[in-house]
């Protein structure tokens, strides 16, 4: 088998990504033998060239809703009136329900259960409606590091019903549960850092989880915001919801130390309702974000904040970098960063 890398599955082509079906070895392809059981890999069973696929997922206004419930409640997802004014014309769906989609499926089977997420990079390449949201998901293992023991996966979710459009596109790096947790002393540096944020530039919301919709002249580097939600279970009910997962390690009352659900997805939409709140929804892109994992996530209180750390500013847009950080307990949870692009509106860009 040739060099297996990202070129080998996917292409370019001015805005649209295709999935480049014939590259895929129908021999390397590993299914669940029954939907409802996820598949328990060993490092030594994987290889690169390893795919799999799961056909025909919508992403329903339900969908959008118990997300919403767990603290995004911008207006772009959930107003057809706001949505009407909006670039894209009507409500798409959280950039983040994708993703969950993508990840509780894909998880079942590569690398599967006893993996946990320790990094992953979300390009987003299309909005994403609601009234026309039919998903096939793929997921191809392009390495595997015996001796780091880490498995990297290339994910694509792609809209069936438009011409095999792909709208999200991830690349993830996945360890043996067991040895999750042990990073370097960067983190001590991360959390030092932002215990020093400067309180005169923390912007302060009206409420949490409220939308501000602030206008894009308000935002300037430095600036920072926090939310300090609760990690409650009712969360996880509704993200299981939302991602079809079904698994007794995740929803039963006797909740492993492991916490492999609570950490990657819980932490993505509390940081994600931080930025919901933050950001103007009018015509905002949620262009890509790379996320580091941590330490396992814990029921109880988060401390999400999210810098801004660089503004680059051109006649009819405006993009921002921000770093975000989720803190509990005086541990490190995740940091991250993220890519936000918007227009400027048409009176200020003349």
């Amino acid at each position: 088998m040739s060099e297996i890398t990202i070129e080998n599955y996917v292409k370019e082509d001015k805005r649209t990504i295709y999935l480049k079906r014939k590259a895929l070895d129908e021999a390397a392809f590993i299914g669940l033998q029954d939907p409802a059981i996820p598949l328990h890999l060993r490092m030594d069973h994987i290889e690169p060239g390893n795919w799999t696929a799961v056909r025909g997922r919508h992403i329903t206004h339900n969908d959008v809703l118990l997300y919403a419930s767990c603290g995004d409640r911008n207006k772009a997802h959930l107003s057809d009136e706001f949505a009407a004014e909006s670039p894209f014309g009507e409500i798409i769906a959280h950039g983040m329900i994708a993703v969950f989609k993508q990840r509780l499926l894909g998880r079942r089977v590569l690398p599967g259960m006893g993996f946990i997420l320790t990094e992953q990079e979300k390009t987003f390449t299309a909005p994403v409606y609601v009234s026309s949201s039919v998903m096939d998901y793929y997921e191809i293992v392009i390495d595997v590091d015996r001796k780091k023991h880490k498995v990297t996966t290339l994910g694509l979710s792609v809209l069936n019903n438009e011409y095999d459009k792909i709208v999200l596109k991830t690349i993830s790096t996945y360890v043996p549960t067991a040895i999750f947790g042990s990073h370097s002393e960067s983190e001590k540096k991360i959390l030092a850092d932002i215990g020093t944020l400067d309180p005169s530039k923390r912007v302060v919301f009206d409420a949490e989880g409220v939308p501000n919709h602030f206008s894009h002249t308000f935002f300037k580097k430095g600036l920072w915001a926090m939310l300090t939600p609760d990690v409650q279970m009712n969360y996880v009910y509704a993200l299981a919801g939302i991602g079809h997962m079904k698994d007794k390690l995740h929803l039963s009352d006797e909740l492993t130390g492991n916490m492999e659900f609570l950490l990657p997805c819980v932490d993505d939409a509390f940081r994600s309702a931080v930025l919901g709140t933050l950001l103007p929804a009018m015509g905002s892109i949620y262009q890509s974000e790379t996320t580091k994992f941590r330490h396992p996530l814990k029921l109880g209180r988060l401390e999400s904040r999210v810098v801004m750390d660089a503004i680059e500013e051109n006649p009819r847009a405006l993009a921002m970098d921000l770093s975000a950080y989720s803190v509990q307990k005086g541990v490190l949870i995740s940091s991250s960063k993220t890519k936000i692009y918007f227009p400027k509106p048409m009176e200020e860009s003349s």
